[in-house]
């Protein structure tokens, strides 16, 4: 997930862009509330979701969207996902260390939710290599 907000850079509406770094999390929770791996962000272990292989779009939705509505932090960090997806191409556009920036906001940002360990260190890794590889094309 680290990586989402970099991977849909080729989205040119930031609307598109924000809209698919949230569902690019709500894939990752369907998919541990499903094999009931731990949860993206948290590390917490999902509870089961209750969606059965032959459940309707809709009705496989409403699942994903109550069991998020019950989780506050990841509500939180799909907002976050969105946001800095949406807003990076335009303040790389502004700034040389914008990414750098928006890599310390979703840093902040996870630690603040309540984040794991292992998922901090790996959005810290992420936007630590994209700053230094902005800083190293603008020169």
């Amino acid at each position: 997930l680290a990586l989402v907000p970099l991977v849909v850079q080729p989205v040119r509406s930031a609307a598109r862009r924000g809209l698919a770094a949230a569902l690019a999390l709500a894939a990752a929770v369907l998919v541990a509330g499903v094999s009931q791996a731990p949860l993206p962000l948290t590390g917490e272990p999902a509870e089961p979701l209750g969606v059965l292989p032959l459940d309707s779009a809709t009705e496989v939705a409403v699942a994903v969207w109550g069991w998020l509505a019950a989780q506050p932090l990841l509500l939180a960090g799909g907002l976050l996902l969105a946001l800095s997806a949406a807003a990076l191409p335009e303040l790389r556009r502004q700034a040389r260390f914008a990414p750098a920036g928006v890599g310390a906001l979703l840093l902040a940002g996870t630690v603040l939710t309540g984040a794991s360990l292992p998922a901090s260190l790996a959005v810290a890794l992420v936007w630590v290599l994209v700053a230094a590889r902005a800083a190293a094309a603008r020169r």
